[in-house]
């Protein structure tokens, strides 16, 4: 992997698309040349100095994709470039879990709220609720008898 460290913020090179990759003021960016990179960091740091954009700050919040029950905690650390599928970067970012990186779709994050928390307990308890009415009526429907085939006599 080829990097390079410019006002101490680290560029890779993406080899398979030839772009440089970095993360300048909270947002995760690429470049097409390194120089091009540096150019786009020193906007981006010069932004940052005359007030015109505020530093992005890391922040709690919570995942849960549409078809989970669990929200997970997650530190959203800085906004991604969208998708060649959806190329929108304002719904894309990146987080961290465990220490693992992700890149994920803000329709499946949620705000770190007392509010929020106290709704996701809840939600939580009813699911609980859920499978365990769940596991009652799979236990009934076993209970209901089966039909019984009668034995056929055979001629001989």
């Amino acid at each position: 992997m080829i990097s390079e460290t410019y006002r101490e913020i680290e560029i890779t090179l993406l080899e398979e698309e030839n772009k440089w990759r970095f993360t300048a003021n909270g947002r995760e960016r690429t470049a097409p040349s390194l120089p091009k990179a540096k150019e786009y960091i020193d906007n981006a740091l010069d932004e940052i100095r005359t007030n015109k954009v505020k530093p992005w700050q890391p922040f709690e919040a919570y995942h849960c994709r549409y078809s989970d029950t669990t929200f997970n905690l997650v530190t959203i650390t800085s906004q991604a470039e969208g998708s060649r599928y959806s190329p929108r970067s304002d719904r894309y970012f990146w987080a961290t879990q465990n220490g693992k990186r992700s890149k994920l779709d803000g329709d499946y994050l949620y705000a770190k709220t007392p509010e929020n928390d106290k709704l996701i307990a809840d939600y939580a308890a009813l699911n609980r609720e859920l499978e365990a009415l769940e596991i009652r009526v799979r236990a009934a429907k076993g209970k209901i008898e089966k039909i019984t085939i009668p034995a056929t006599k055979s001629e001989d």
